[in-house]
């Protein structure tokens, strides 16, 4: 079950980062992920601070469009401690 709501994040993660600005924002995202962390999106369900830290970086301030949309995406699974805990992490 664990795997599956990592790969539910991920998807949500990459999706919102597609529709913001296609494969190249989504590679700029990653690739600062893994220089500063040596991590990728699909680790975020994790370190949900990682990609808090990038999006901050990537956007400035805008950064908040990008995790309300992001969280947007994972409501329908708010019912899931991990998943709570993520959004929390990713949105404050």
């Amino acid at each position: 079950m664990s795997e599956t709501k990592k790969a539910l994040v991920t998807v949500a993660v990459e999706g919102t980062l597609l529709k913001m600005g296609g494969i190249p924002l989504l590679d700029e995202v990653n690739s600062r992920l893994y220089k500063k962390f040596n991590s990728s999106v699909a680790e975020c369900y994790e370190h949900p601070e990682y990609l808090k830290e990038v999006l901050q970086e990537v956007f400035g301030e805008a950064h908040h469009e990008i995790t309300k949309t992001i969280v947007k995406e994972l409501t329908a699974f708010n019912y899931d401690d991990k998943v709570m805990q993520f959004i929390e992490k990713v949105n404050y």
